[in-house]
């Protein structure tokens, strides 16, 4: 079972960390034993499902929000050299969890 939790862990690691020896390190496993497990197509697999439900979620997230993003850049524009514009409207993420 330990083993299990393990490759878990490795699959999360992989996704939040930019590098492998980054990932090995978070989850407390080896580069070496990490790479073994990437060339194993069961463990492989996961990865990129995990990555691609990722890429979902963030292309989703991206896409629910560009309307408001555009229509925030084309009033801010709109304001050019007419004074001070008011932003108390916008509420900015202040928490990221990608």
């Amino acid at each position: 079972m330990g083993e299990k939790v393990s490759r878990e862990a490795a699959v999360a690691a992989l996704i939040a960390q930019p590098t492998i020896k980054g990932a090995a390190e978070e989850c407390g496993i080896s580069e070496k034993t990490l790479h073994a497990w990437l060339k194993e197509p069961d463990f492989a697999s996961k990865v990129r499902a995990a990555q691609a439900e990722i890429t979902r979620e963030t292309m989703g997230r991206v896409l629910s929000t560009v309307g408001t993003a555009i229509d925030t850049l084309v009033e801010v524009m709109g304001h050019r050299g007419a004074g001070p514009v008011s932003y108390t409207h916008l509420t900015l993420p202040t928490n990221y969890s990608w």
